[in-house]
């Protein structure tokens, strides 16, 4: 009996990842080339998958005389032997996790119809070297780009106002990111452990630094900090230990715990505003020798 309940659970936890990979979702779709389709309700064409030996895909922009509009969550999940693909004009939605683990993807233009990149669309594409992200983009998604650990520069256009959580995290041969001048917000750890990155300009429309934001960057070597920026989180710049200077604005209030831990820091400049900082902000920021602040009054924990 326990042999027999033993099988039964190890075949719902299969069904349960299985699920996950989006095998099942191909059942009620129709085929055209070597991609899968579905008709939604409102007359327009998802893409739903692939076939498995699938290298090459050129969405079309209408299939059946309908318009493809949107590639669904999951669509291309774990198609490791996928290269390229061609993205058409008419797809305004990439879908969640729609192209994550597709370790072979070398590249990919994604057109100026589509307005979000959500959550995890490129995750874990390690081959991936170039991306063309168009000025239609508002929002890039947590996980976006995480671990694209091949990406080696990004610009993110103007009309970006939101970069959430883990975008960028992990792409380890990143060097050069260009922000647009209208980010406002750049989430929790979006840079974490880009440990190519040597550089980055903040651009002032954006207020805060937030939790790790910038942590394990460990060839970052000159940061701009904004006059907008008011407040600058815990582990904000954890273990730069390449960076050696920073100045702070008189905008800056605050700085976290673990802000600026064992960087390299030999000058520090503080603005004027800040009126607290905590006690582990610059822990082990042993060739700190020279700090100057102009301000009159300050607190720490």
């Amino acid at each position: 009996m326990k042999k027999i309940f033993s099988l039964i659970l190890s075949l719902a936890m299969l069904l349960t990842i299985t699920s996950g990979l989006n095998l099942t979702a191909y059942a009620d779709s129709s085929q055209y080339g070597n991609i899968y389709y579905e008709e939604k309700e409102d007359g327009t064409i998802e893409i739903t998958g692939c076939t498995s030996s699938a290298t090459s895909i050129n969405i079309p922009s209408t299939i059946v005389g309908k318009a493809v509009t949107s590639i669904r969550n999951c669509a291309f999940y774990g198609c490791k032997s996928l290269t390229s693909v061609t993205i058409p004009n008419s797809i305004t939605s990439i879908g969640i996790e729609a192209f994550y683990d597709c370790t072979s993807l070398t590249s990919v233009t994604i057109p100026d119809s589509v307005t979000v990149i959500r959550d995890g669309a490129f995750y874990n594409c390690k081959s991936l070297t170039n991306v063309t992200i168009p000025n239609s983009i508002t929002m890039i998604g947590s996980d976006t780009f995480c671990r694209c650990s091949s990406l080696e520069n990004i610009t993110i256009p103007d009309s970006v106002t939101s970069i959430c959580n883990h975008a960028f995290s992990e792409c380890t041969s990143l060097s050069s990111v260009t922000i647009g001048n209208n980010v406002t917000s750049i989430g929790a750890a979006a840079f974490s452990d880009c440990s190519s990155l040597t550089s980055v300009t903040i651009p002032n429309s954006v207020t805060s630094i937030e939790y790790g934001t910038f942590s394990y960057c460990e060839n970052l070597t000159s940061v701009t900090i904004p006059n907008s920026i008011t407040s600058i989180g815990n582990d904000a710049f954890y273990r730069c230990s390449s960076l050696k200077n920073i100045t702070i604005p008189d905008s800056v209030t605050s700085i976290g715990d673990h802000a600026f831990f064992e960087c390299e820091l030999v000058t520090l400049t503080m603005g004027n505003g800040v009126n607290y900082i905590d006690s582990c902000a610059f822990l082990n920021c042993e060739q700190l020798y020279e700090v100057n602040y102009n301000g009159s009054s300050m607190e720490s924990n």
